[in-house]
């Protein structure tokens, strides 16, 4: 059985994953948003999802560990690492204490932040190619739209985790944090109408200006999310 979603909110995944195992169907396989299972037992397996420091690769000693705990491996895309074990007695849990749940929350939100900002580039550079007619560019604008939705959903999301956490270990949680600006949502949407409508409307290309302008109020109301380096 193949099944397609999307990897953005971890956690949802995993629970989404345990599910599908309860059911009888044991995930196998993920490439590109395609989930691949074979028949099992119903619950004979446990999943969870981790995050690598490396794009290429998984080291032999993270390999080991794994083989170690009893855990198996079952592949990875991208950052996201996808294992398994035979379920039992004790939950399958890869970060136990606040500490390293935290770390891992927090290399999360700077893993999808840095690629928040390359995507919005990319949405910038192909609005300058729709603006000049490359047709290409009117169908890759709303698939860089969504992805950077699912993007600062996740970032969202896991700020609020973070924040948990950080109340959970005695820190003070900070109150300027917040997601994305609705401004900016909404001058990413009007960008992608006002070019849908640039050869039909006659005030398109005012909408246009209106929306690149939202854009960057929006960016600058939504600094803080993009600020890669935060705690």
């Amino acid at each position: 059985m193949i099944k397609f979603r999307l990897c953005y909110h971890k956690d949802d995944d995993i629970a989404w994953l345990n599910q599908l195992a309860q059911e009888g169907y044991a995930m196998t396989g993920f490439f590109a948003g395609f989930w691949h299972f074979d028949t099992c037992t119903p619950g004979e397996y446990e999943y969870q999802i981790d995050l690598s420091d490396s794009f290429f690769g998984v080291s032999n000693d993270y390999l080991e560990l794994m083989r170690d705990t009893g855990i198996e491996y079952l592949g990875k895309f991208g950052f996201w690492i996808f294992l398994r074990k035979k379920k039992s007695d004790e939950p399958f849990l890869l970060y136990s204490d606040v500490e390293s749940k935290l770390a891992h929350y927090q290399k999360i939100r700077f893993l999808f932040k840095i690629a928040a900002i390359v995507e919005l580039i990319c949405f910038l550079l192909e609005t300058l190619a729709a603006a000049k007619g490359i047709r290409l560019a009117y169908y890759v604008l709303p698939v860089i739209l969504i992805i950077i939705l699912a993007m600062l959903s996740t970032i969202t999301r896991t700020d609020a985790i973070i924040a948990t956490l950080k109340e959970q270990n005695g820190e003070p949680a900070d109150p300027r944090r917040r997601g994305a600006d609705p401004v900016l949502l909404t001058g990413l949407f009007t960008n992608c109408v006002a070019l849908l409508i640039k050869d039909t409307v006659p005030f398109s290309l005012m909408l246009q200006i209106a929306a690149l302008f939202l854009m960057l109020v929006g960016i600058y109301r939504s600094r803080q999310i993009f600020r890669p380096w935060d705690d």
